[in-house]
């Protein structure tokens, strides 16, 4: 447009066309920032599902690696008494073997001896039953030997049972460990999504702000408008006709009121 048709335009047709504006952006913003608040109520449910997917996940996580660090705990403690017990045992002469390799060559040897017997008479099953019975007999009383040689060391047998209760818990712990890596790489992938859900839901949440403060613009600025149009127009005029009449800008005002100012500021200084 050009100056002199700008400046063609009247203070009342410019107040129209500003309220015509206020009025239009006021009848189109309500749809736009209903569908908005519809689409934030969708996005605040997604984003809380993801949310609630991912906190899951994490108390899962928290109360396997409880357990895990449980199980360590106790492992520690009970390889603390072995130790502890290991010293007594070496004060008190050491470990016996209860299985020494005699006993064991010995049982061979029979056991040998009743195979060669089973094997030479071949076809006698009444022989052969009779075998088989003496071998687990032999067996079982081997067995019997070698485990009231361990009672006659208790502290072996509570050296043993504390050595391996601290290894089973710690292959406990182990299960633990890997359970958790798995539940931790799978949370990732939900984390990801929560992150992704709460960024779209934060830039819906946003917009529909903008929306709300721009309609309550609009309907400020049509009350506004709407009094100009009315007749305060003319109070808007007032600075323009004083500098008709010869008279100094608002701008201009300010600035000598400004300058006057600081000019009684410097002599109170001075005095």
């Amino acid at each position: 447009m050009q100056v002199d048709k700008l400046l063609a335009i009247t203070p009342e047709a410019l107040a129209k066309a500003i309220l015509h504006r206020r009025e239009r952006l006021a009848e189109v913003i309500p749809e736009q920032l209903e569908a908005k608040i519809d689409e934030k109520s969708i996005a605040e449910d997604i984003a809380r599902d993801a949310k609630m997917q991912r906190d899951e996940l994490n108390e899962k996580v928290a109360r396997i690696k409880a357990s895990r660090n449980n199980a360590q705990a106790k492992a520690k403690a009970l390889f603390e008494q072995a130790n502890a017990l290991r010293e007594k045992i070496d004060e008190a002469g050491g470990y016996k073997n209860p299985e020494p390799e005699w006993k064991k060559e010995k049982l061979q040897q029979k056991l040998e001896q009743l195979e060669f017997t089973l094997e030479t008479n071949w076809g006698d099953h009444k022989t052969e039953g009779r075998i088989h019975d003496e071998m687990k007999r032999l067996i079982r009383q081997h067995e019997q030997w070698v485990e009231n040689r361990a009672a006659s060391q208790p502290l072996i047998a509570e050296f043993r049972t504390l050595n391996q209760e601290a290894v089973d818990l710690i292959n406990q712990a182990e299960q633990f460990h890997q359970e958790m890596l798995l539940i931790v790489q799978e949370n990732e992938k939900f984390h990801s999504e929560y992150i992704d859900k709460e960024f779209k839901r934060r830039n819906i949440d946003s917009k529909t702000k903008q929306l709300t403060k721009a309609l309550q613009s609009s309907e400020i600025g049509i009350e506004h408008w709407q009094r100009i149009c009315d007749g305060e127009f003319k109070r808007l005029l007032v600075p323009a006709e004083r500098v008709r009449d010869g008279g100094m800008s608002t701008i201009a005002e300010n600035i000598q009121r400004k300058k006057s100012f600081e000019a009684k500021q410097t002599r109170g200084e001075e005095e």
